[in-house]
C-alpha cells in the first residue's frame, strides 16, 4: 500500500521578522505577505463577492474582513496575530496543504478493513501518527472515532 506522507511544512520564520536592524520594513517580510495574499486570493472561500479577506494582523486577529490592499498596510502596521503559522481562515488545510509530500510504500500485505482505508483517504494518515502537533487536541467525539478507527486496524 502506498502512503503519502507530508514532510516539513513551509519556512514561515519570516513572520515574526516584519523589521529589520534599521527598524524599516524587512524584504523577507514583504515578500511573505506578497506570497501569503496571493495564497489567500486562490481560494474561492476565502475570498468573498467584495473581494474581501480576513485580516491576520495581532490586532484584527481574522475578524475584519477587508480588501488585499487594506490587509498588507495592517499587517506592516501590526505584524502577523501570534501563532497563526497554518494559514487556515485562508485557504490551507489544518495539516499544511501546500507543505511538500513523498510517496512510501510499504512491503507488507495490508489486509486492512476497506472502510478503515476509505476514512484514511479522506483525513490522511494522521491517525498513526503521533508526532503531528495540531494545535489542539479533538473532542471526546473525535476520539471515539480515531479509537475506534485504530480497533478495526488490529487483528484479532
Amino acid at each position: 500500500m502506498a502512503r503519502i506522507l507530508a514532510t516539513m511544512r513551509p519556512n514561515r520564520s519570516w513572520m515574526i521578522r516584519r523589521k529589520d536592524c534599521t527598524c524599516e520594513g524587512s524584504e523577507e517580510f514583504q515578500n511573505g505577505v506578497d506570497n501569503f495574499i496571493k495564497i489567500a486570493k486562490k481560494d474561492p472561500i476565502v475570498v468573498d463577492a467584495l473581494s474581501d479577506i480576513p485580516y491576520p494582523c495581532s490586532k484584527c486577529k481574522n475578524y475584519v474582513r477587508k480588501e488585499t490592499f487594506w490587509v498588507e498596510k495592517h499587517l506592516y502596521q501590526n505584524g502577523f496575530m501570534k501563532d497563526y503559522i497554518n494559514w487556515t481562515v485562508h485557504g490551507e488545510d489544518r495539516w499544511g496543504d501546500n507543505s511538500s509530500t513523498s510517496i512510501v510504500h510499504d512491503e507488507e500485505i495490508d489486509a486492512r478493513n476497506p472502510y478503515v482505508d476509505m476514512v484514511i483517504d479522506v483525513v490522511g494518515d494522521q491517525l498513526n501518527s503521533e508526532d503531528q502537533d495540531l494545535g489542539e487536541d479533538p473532542n471526546l467525539s473525535a476520539l471515539k472515532f480515531y479509537t475506534l478507527l485504530r480497533d478495526a486496524d488490529e487483528t484479532l
